[in-house]
């Protein structure tokens, strides 16, 4: 799905051609403009260690008092191996104030879990936030991404996932696995002005439209197929 996976296909020892072909996401649902919405960032996936969340927690820890008044963390995803617990506890060591609940509670605490969400109610959580982090400390793909940048807002990615495209075509960056290189991003991308933010999100939903789109992948996957036929059959 993406170069990097590419490589690791490398690294262990086959040499066979590799098409690269992205996956894709929803085009269609959108989300209202960045301006109207609250001022919320939002993480979707699994709750779990390889998902770097005890890093995105000591990050937020850092950010000035203004930023965390002002915004609040959304995390949307199962629990596994009991890792929310922990992260729990490390929100409370670090002085946040973190709470399990659904989405219409979130400005009562600063960080948030609302287990996993599906169909509407998922849209939904795209739709109330701002900003998508993900800063996982590997991916192979990272599907939120698009269906973040599809909703039409900007994204952040750990430099372990294979997004320096956010950064190349102005709809997010990436940053280094460090909870200082975290903190700068979020306190960069959340001091943009809105009208900003929102730009950058228009520019994610033209890069999905180019390459994420389920149509998109289908015309990736049918030049890959062809070009395995005979050259008078192509």
């Amino acid at each position: 799905t993406t170069d990097l996976e590419a490589r690791w296909i490398r690294d262990l020892g086959f040499h066979a051609p590799i098409a690269e072909v992205p996956l894709g996401t929803d085009f269609s649902a959108g989300g209202p403009p960045l301006a109207a919405r609250p001022h919320n960032v939002l993480f979707v996936g699994r709750i779990y260690p390889v998902k770097g969340l005890d890093l995105l927690l000591r990050a937020w820890a850092t950010l000035a008092p203004t930023l965390r008044a002002e915004w609040r963390l959304i995390l949307v995803g199962p629990d596994q191996a009991g890792h929310r617990a922990e992260l729990l506890a490390l929100a409370q060591t670090l002085g946040l104030k973190a709470q399990v609940a659904t989405l219409e509670s979130v400005r009562a605490a600063e960080v948030t879990f609302t287990g996993p969400l599906f169909g509407n109610d998922k849209d939904a959580a795209y739709h109330v936030a701002q900003l998508l982090v993900l800063p996982s400390h590997t991916e192979n793909f990272g599907v939120t991404i698009p269906d973040a940048l599809a909703s039409g807002m900007p994204a952040i990615a750990s430099a372990a996932t294979p997004w320096a495209i956010l950064e190349e075509r102005g709809c997010g960056a990436q940053f280094e696995l460090t909870p200082a290189s975290l903190a700068a991003t979020l306190t960069r991308f959340l001091s943009l002005p809105d009208a900003e933010r929102q730009a950058m999100g228009e520019r994610g939903r033209a890069l999905v439209s180019e390459r994420y789109t389920w149509p998109a992948v289908g015309e990736a996957l049918a030049r890959a197929y062809a070009g395995l036929l005979p050259s008078e059959k192509r």
